[in-house]
């Protein structure tokens, strides 16, 4: 039964945000906390998710310090949306996804990430949870929870945060999760809206934050609209799922939490979610944990700690009598943050005060699990920094992601499962805290609640109640220490009776009426009187018992033997017959159960008057399916009056003997007692350190847990990795198996690595070469000297490059180029290309120049020659340029041009310059070239050639007899002009 966080304010209300989003803010922010095996399901999860939903999600996982995530690289293969490694300060934007980065816990303020380092060696990491609750605390009922596959149970706490907060919490379907720890965690908690496939998660949580937004606020109670019959058929089942009766409870309590519900499963008629109450018990404890959420919190409302400090805990101590424990109940604990609180204020006053006094503090719930969790003492630094520093300092433990209460402040308190208003209540109490749980009870369970609480007190206890609350109608037997926190102190007057008090509110049974015993038959009621005339005739007593000693049926005169007790009723033998009688009759019943045969003994009846008789006792013949029952008979002995029968020296001896036998026993009896007591204080002593011990193997294997699930989630990355490296160099083999291109590739050490196909038919390598050095090949190509050009790159780190002939005539560029990793040197790849064919196409080309009769030469960009043709090679000799020094190939023509002052030779090299500039298209020059003994005349064309590169082609055709024609045409005679120079 859990409590709320404000007085008088039901809990679903506390958190939620109903303030409009920011602009640019989120909608909603999706917390997703995944572990070992999480890789895989975040994938499936994103890529199926949305990227237009205005949400924001946040990544949880259990990373490892000591690797690099790779997790931004991995999913952004996955999703459109932008994956961004999370800073500290950074704010969340909708259709975002946010990474937990190594080494730091992951909180919230503000819309904004805050990211804390985290403590090595401080015990098991949560990240999850503490995350979780900070978003819960920050965004209310805008947060969305989702817990992936995962080991160990990080994340349920978390949820039960969202879930206060009035979020939503999903979680991926334990039989799909690689590891199923954290989803069974989570679903263990009862507080799961939806529990799918990975690849279903995305859509259905659209799909219901969607219809949270549609859906107008409820109405006051429509969930109890309905058919009386059905409401209390879903209490029964409640009550028979979970043993409390939620009938009691305030109507708009219960309506909250099933509207909830039923919108969380889409159900509109509550007929209809009975039914799925019915045949879903993972419904029916949503349901109960529904009910059940408790919020608290350390020290809360810190002015009321203050009035117990200063008004109340003094008051406890003076009163508590010397070397009597002080005794404080309180019930619906929930998690235990105020159970804590309290202890942390009394030691302080006894500390304060030298005080030597044990204190238990008894706290109790009905939700097991919130007991558990309190037990453990674990709370995250969200909930512990509501504690002030000192106390935190002095009573708390830091561990990963948190705080653990202290030892000394644990061992005040003694968590309990119980329903307060359902089992007995403590007792001697100096102090009861009760805060908000009364607003939630119905009147008349608000009246059991109180005289419970009230009954527990000892006299001049204190009781500390929610401030929207009151003693009511026990309010006299109060008086009011603190109006304001509702602090009152118990007068020893109107005590009732627990039985009184457990009979109140005791709703009428809706089972079967009780079976009422048969009617006993005429034959029957003659028997029994029979017997009973038959007892009486032989003047015997006689008792028919149980094991347990209870009177099952009586015959004789039993008057003189059997008196009712004051107090309780009873049916037990033992207290309705002297003491004497009863002792011997317990012994006789033990010896006829251990020997299975009958017993008998002198016994005195009577004060007043004694008489003697003697007791037999014999176990009845054994019926199935019946426990074992006793016959007890008292018959009258002979011999006089007030003496046992046979009573003379043997019997004298007899009680001496016995007497002896009795003495020695209770000796025997001291001894053993003694011993058990000395072993019982070693085996305490070795039980303490066996509690340590084991809480010390507890931390240890919740740390290698931990460090699995980190070890876990590296190894789904880097596996990730490999196999895309194993698929990228199945694409690189693939590429040199298909080339026709020769690859080799060598280490530093000059050792072949890898090569293509097409190498092995240039030099002699073999697959079994791999790993040899170079230097063991032996080239089939002359002159290539590839261990040597390898080293000289490896020396320098610049490229080198040959061109070579195999014998078979083809012609190799080869060219040695470093190869670099990291940005350093770390070997040489070699590249062969065969360019026969190229070659082959030049020496057409040069045959084709040579055979023309034009003087041919090609230029590159700065006018130098590249190759000229055999005409121009020849006129070059017959004028003055024997070796080609001046107009050879590898010389500049437009220098040749511009000697003299020839005005033919100038404008040819204008033209050639404007052609190479691409300021003309082409050139044409007609030029006059006379040698001493001839007379000639030259065209000059100049093309301009193909980019790249740029260049041209200049020719020079012999044109004399085509102008020798003309002069002859024109004059009617041979032209007898001198000759000049010209361009070349």
């Amino acid at each position: 039964m859990g409590t709320s966080d404000a007085p008088g304010v039901p809990p679903e209300h506390l958190l939620v945000d109903d303030s409009p989003t920011r602009e640019g803010s989120p909608r909603h922010v999706v917390a997703i906390g995944a572990s070992a095996g999480g890789l895989e399901a975040l994938e499936g999860f994103f890529d199926h998710a949305p990227v237009d939903t205005g949400m924001a999600f946040v990544v949880i996982q259990h990373l490892s310090p000591d690797y690099k995530s790779l997790m931004v690289e991995l999913l952004s293969r996955h999703t459109r949306m932008r994956v961004l490694r999370a800073e500290h300060g950074m704010p969340l934007e909708p259709d975002s996804i946010y990474l937990i980065p190594p080494k730091n816990n992951l909180t919230i303020r503000g819309g904004c990430l805050q990211l804390t380092e985290q403590v090595a060696h401080s015990g098991i990491q949560l990240p999850i949870d503490l995350f979780f609750r900070s978003l819960a605390s920050e965004y209310g009922d805008r947060a969305v929870g989702v817990i992936l596959s995962g080991t160990g149970s990080d994340g349920a706490r978390g949820v039960r945060a969202v879930k206060e907060a009035g979020g939503l919490v999903a979680v991926q379907d334990e039989a799909q999760a690689r590891f199923d720890g954290m989803p069974r965690s989570a679903i263990a908690t009862g507080l799961v809206d939806l529990v799918l496939p990975v690849e279903q998660l995305p859509a259905e949580l659209v799909n219901q934050l969607e219809l949270r937004a549609a859906s107008p606020p409820p109405p006051a109670g429509p969930a109890l609209e309905t058919d009386d019959a059905v409401l209390r058929q879903m209490f029964d089942i409640l009550s028979q799922h979970a043993g409390i009766d939620f009938s009691l409870y305030k109507p708009a309590t219960v309506t909250r939490r099933l509207d909830r519900r039923m919108s969380a499963n889409r159900v509109e008629r509550f007929a209809e979610y009975v039914r799925l109450l019915e045949r879903s018990p993972q419904e029916r404890d949503a349901l109960y944990r529904e009910l059940l959420i408790g919020v608290t919190q350390f020290f809360r409302d810190p002015a009321a700690f203050e009035v117990l400090q200063a008004r109340v805990v003094p008051e406890i101590f003076a009163a508590a009598p010397a070397g009597e424990t002080v005794r404080v109940w309180a019930p619906a604990c929930s998690t235990g943050e105020e159970a804590y609180s309290l202890a942390v204020l009394l030691r302080e006053y006894c500390d304060a005060n030298q005080i030597r006094c044990h204190v238990k503090i008894f706290a109790t719930d009905v939700d097991r699990e919130a007991v558990a969790f309190a037990a453990a003492g674990v709370y995250p630094a969200a909930s512990a920094a509501l504690v002030a520093p000192d106390r935190l300092a002095r009573y708390f433990t830091p561990t990963s992601g948190g705080y653990q209460v202290g030892r000394s402040i644990r061992e005040m308190v003694v968590f309990a499962y119980q329903n307060l208003v359902k089992d007995p209540p403590f007792t001697r109490m100096s102090l009861v805290v009760c805060r908000n749980l009364l607003i939630y009870l119905q009147p008349v369970l608000q009246r059991k609640a109180l005289a419970l609480l009230t009954y527990s007190l000892r006299p001049g206890g204190f009781l500390f109640l929610g401030a929207s609350e009151n003693p009511g109608h026990l309010g006299h037997q109060f008086q009011t220490v603190d109006t304001r926190w509702k602090v009152y102190r118990a007068i020893q007057s109107g005590r009732g009776s627990l039985t009184d008090i457990l009979a109140l509110s005791r709703a009428p049974s809706t089972g079967p009426p009780a079976t009422r015993a048969p009617r006993l038959t005429g034959d029957d009621v003659l028997l029994d009187r029979v017997h009973q005339e038959l007892v009486r005739a032989l003047e015997q007593t006689c008792f028919v018992v149980d094991a347990d000693y209870r009177l099952l049926h009586s015959y004789g005169n039993t008057a003189d033997v059997l008196t009712v007790p004051p107090g309780r009723a009873t049916l037990d033998l033992l207290r309705m017959v002297p003491a004497e009688l009863g002792s011997a009759i317990r012994t006789a019943v033990l010896r006829a159960a251990k020997d299975g045969q009958e017993t008998a003994q002198p016994v005195t009846l009577g004060d007043g008057a004694p008489r003697a008789a003697r007791l037999r006792v014999r176990q009845l013949p054994p019926v199935p399916d019946q426990d074992a029952l006793f016959l007890v008979l008292l018959e009258p002995a002979g011999g006089p009056s007030g003496a046992p029968a046979g009573g003379g020296d043997g019997d004298a001896d007899r009680f001496r003997h016995l007497e002896a036998e009795l003495q020695q026993t209770r000796e025997n009896l001291q001894a053993t007692i003694e011993e058990l007591e000395t072993a019982n204080e070693e085996l305490q002593a070795t039980n303490e350190e066996m509690v340590a011990a084991n809480e010390e193997l507890q931390s240890t294997n919740e740390e290698l847990q931990s460090v699995n699930e980190e070890l876990q989630t590296v190894n789904a990355e880097y596996q990730q990795k490999i196999d895309e490296l194993t698929q990228l160099s199945d694409d690189v083999d693939n590429l040199l198996r298909v080339t026709e291109v020769g690859i080799l590739f060598v280490d530093e050490g000059l050792r072949i690595r890898k090569f293509t196909p097409a190498v092995s038919r240039v030099l002699n390598v073999i697959p079994e070469d791999i790993g040899r050095p170079l230097d063991h090949l032996s080239s089939v190509v002359p002159g290539l000297d590839l261990a040597g050009r390898a080293r000289a790159v490896l020396a320098g780190g610049d490229a080198e490059a040959v061109e070579v002939q195999g014998p078979d005539g083809k012609h190799l560029r080869v060219r040695f180029l470093p190869y670099l990793a990291d940005g350093r040197l770390r070997g040489v790849v070699v590249y062969l290309l065969d360019v026969t064919a190229d070659r082959r196409r030049e020496l057409r080309t040069v045959e084709i120049l040579n055979s023309h009769p034009a003087h041919v030469a090609v230029l590159d960009r700065a006018g130098t020659i590249l190759m000229v043709n055999r005409a121009w090679e020849q006129f070059a000799r017959e004028n003055g340029d024997p070796d080609l020094t001046r107009t050879g190939a590898g010389t500049n023509y437009l220098t040749a041009c511009g000697r003299g002052a020839d005005p033919d030779a100038t404008a040819a090299r204008a033209g050639i310059l404007g052609v190479l500039d691409r300021r003309l298209p082409d050139f044409y020059l007609e030029y006059q070239c006379h040698t001493p003994g001839r007379r000639q005349w030259f065209m000059m064309r100049v093309f301009p050639t193909a980019e790249p590169p740029a260049g041209a082609i200049v020719w020079h055709l012999d044109i004399t007899e085509r102008r020798e024609a003309e002069e002859r045409l024109a004059t009617g005679r041979p032209n007898s002009s001198e000759p000049t120079g010209g361009p070349e």
